[in-house]
């Protein structure tokens, strides 16, 4: 099997123990064995206390929205491109539009289930035009799938 590690970084400490890092892998319950799956993941809790670790300086790099107070420089020039530079600022946007559209696409797919386009657009205080544009989008990805 394939090795695979999933990387997943997280603002909140899901397992109340406050640690900056977690590596987890499947065991078997029934005996406590490890099993090797080459599946692995890697939690980072950036809400976690940091020391001075090399780790404690990344989640506190990842954490700054200063790109001056940043140690990492590879961090520190994307983050200053995509808050300082005009062209980054819109490519920015433009991501965060996108995303936006996406998940308004995902949401009035589950709320067609059980609501027409009147009754979401009137729930929501959407435009009615607009979701009528969105449930012809969703039926378009339907069609072409």
């Amino acid at each position: 099997m394939p090795n695979r590690c999933i990387i997943v970084l997280t603002e909140k400490d899901f397992s109340s123990n406050d640690p900056m890092i977690q590596h987890i892998k499947k065991v078997d319950l029934m005996s406590g064995n490890v099993i090797n799956s080459g599946e692995e993941e890697i939690i980072v809790n950036l809400a976690a206390a940091t020391n001075d670790s090399e780790l404690g300086q990344f989640i506190r790099d990842w954490t700054n929205s200063n790109p001056d107070d940043i140690k990492n420089p590879v961090l520190a020039e994307a983050l200053r491109y995509y808050k300082s530079s005009p062209k980054g600022v819109h490519e920015m946007y433009t991501k965060w539009e996108e995303a936006q559209h996406e998940d308004r696409i995902n949401f009035v797919s589950v709320m067609l289930e059980r609501f027409s386009p009147e009754e979401i657009a009137d729930k929501m205080g959407w435009d009615n035009n607009y979701i009528k544009a969105l449930k012809s989008e969703i039926d378009s990805k339907k069609e072409s799938n």
